[in-house]
């Protein structure tokens, strides 16, 4: 059986459709803006801008705080260049281990000596004063074996004196007798008219043998002459050499007690010891080589700084210009001074330029010394130390930071500070003599006014 069909309008709707038959939905009524919304608007634009007012305004008032300033003002500008060296002494003297003189090649330079007396190191000493002794006994010993030598010396050649005469007087002798055959030979021959011919022969012979005897006993005497200045001069040689040798050590064994030549401070050299290898200050007991330089006297009344300076900047020196010594061991000292001396010649200055391989720096340095016009305990020499000097000065001038002055196409400027500070003005000046830090004034800046001292932002 089936069953009833049903109608369309009992036909339920699909799920997401709406019936055409359904009654509209109507939608919620729409609110109406209040005045106070209106208002706001106007509003919240006036705080923005204000904020942004504010904050360019803070921005560039911090840009301003951040530029830093001077104050020019009115003095004497001193032209100065502060130059670097070391304290030495206008004399000194070095003290250096004796030569001892030995026979044989070398001359005994490689003997070691002991010290055995030093002063302290730091004291003062007087001229002539002993400052250092060596361990003599080995110089006095071999002192009295040159004594024995020259004694010894002096016996030999008076033998070899007393035998030339013997000898002398025997050959002498025998040119008397030889002589004597060749006169009576000829007083012989005179008796010839009354011999018979191989008489007179005979008589002729023996003339001329007595003859050539004599003339070989001269030519014996000269001979036996010769040999015995050689053979006495050979003597007298010797003898001269043991007492030079006497000399040499009784010179080894005064210059094995030092005196000071000046008077003056006594310095200590480092040396090198042969035992460990260090390096240190020599002292008491220590082994030197002859020809060490271990120690140095310095007259402290005459103390001078040696520096060197660039060749550009010796145009500024002169001999005579003061200066002001400082001191790197004691920086709070200050010493008057002059400048003393500047070297004729350049060297090879340690920058700038290759030294290596054969070649000398491109910039050159000038030798120039510094007279130290006080006298100090703590002016000692090696000390590092630099000195200012005034190369010249300007009187009652408008005095700037170098700094803040500006060079742009050939002209100078500076940035004046304009009322509280938030604008700079640009202005054209007019700069005389400078120094590494400050320039004189001659127009375009009064004292009082405040100069930037780097370029301000520019709005």
């Amino acid at each position: 059986m089936s069953l009833p069909s049903p109608s369309p309008r009992e036909t339920p709707p699909a799920p997401g459709r709406i019936s055409p038959d359904a009654a509209p939905v109507p939608l919620p009524p729409k609110k109406r803006r209040s005045r106070s919304f209106w208002l706001l608007i106007p509003l919240a634009a006036v705080v923005g801008l204000g904020v942004f007012r504010l904050e360019r305004d803070q921005q560039k008032a911090a840009s301003q705080r951040t530029v830093p300033t001077a104050v020019v003002t009115r003095g004497d500008l001193e032209r100065v260049m502060t130059i670097a060296g070391s304290i030495s002494a206008k004399e000194s003297a070095a003290m250096v281990a004796p030569l001892l003189r030995q026979r044989g090649p070398g001359g005994g330079r490689g003997n070691q000596m002991v010290l055995v007396s030093l002063p302290q190191p730091g004291s003062y000493v007087k001229k002539a004063d002993i400052v250092a002794e060596f361990d003599r006994e080995n110089q006095l010993q071999a002192i009295d074996d040159e004594k024995a030598e020259v004694v010894q010396a002096e016996a030999d050649l008076e033998k070899v004196r007393a035998a030339q005469l013997i000898a002398l007087d025997t050959e002498q002798q025998a040119v008397r007798n030889a002589k004597a055959n060749w006169d009576k030979a000829q007083l012989d021959l005179r008796t010839a008219e009354v011999r018979s011919d191989i008489e007179r022969e005979k008589l002729k012979i023996a003339v001329e043998e007595a003859e050539i005897e004599y003339k070989q006993a001269q030519e014996q005497l000269r001979l036996t002459e010769l040999s015995q200045a050689a053979e006495l001069r050979a003597a007298e040689i010797k003898r001269d050499e043991a007492k030079v040798g006497l000399t040499r050590m009784e010179r080894n064994a005064q210059g094995m007690v030092m005196r000071a030549p000046i008077d003056g401070l006594v310095v200590m050299m480092p040396i090198l010891k042969r035992e460990s290898g260090d390096v240190s200050q020599i002292r008491t007991g220590d082994e030197v080589a002859p020809g060490t330089f271990f120690m140095q006297i310095v007259d402290t009344s005459g103390m001078i700084m040696a520096a060197s300076i660039n060749q550009v900047d010796s145009q500024y020196f002169r001999a005579g210009q003061r200066t002001e010594i400082r001191l790197d061991a004691y920086p709070d000292a200050v010493f008057p001074g002059r400048v003393a001396s500047i070297g004729a010649l350049a060297i090879s200055g340690s920058s700038g330029g290759f030294s290596r391989g054969g070649r000398t720096d491109y910039v050159k340095r000038i030798p120039v010394t510094f007279s130290i016009e006080a006298q100090d305990p703590r002016i000692i020499p090696d000390l590092s130390a630099s000195a200012r000097v005034i190369l010249g000065s300007e009187k009652d001038v408008v005095i700037a930071p170098r700094e803040g002055i500006w060079e742009e196409a050939a002209k100078l400027f500076a940035y004046v500070q304009e009322g509280a500070g938030s604008v700079f003005t640009k202005r054209e000046v007019e700069v005389g003599p400078r120094t590494g830090t400050q320039v004189a004034i001659l127009a375009g800046l009064q004292p009082g006014e405040r100069i930037a001292l780097a370029r301000p932002a520019q709005h």
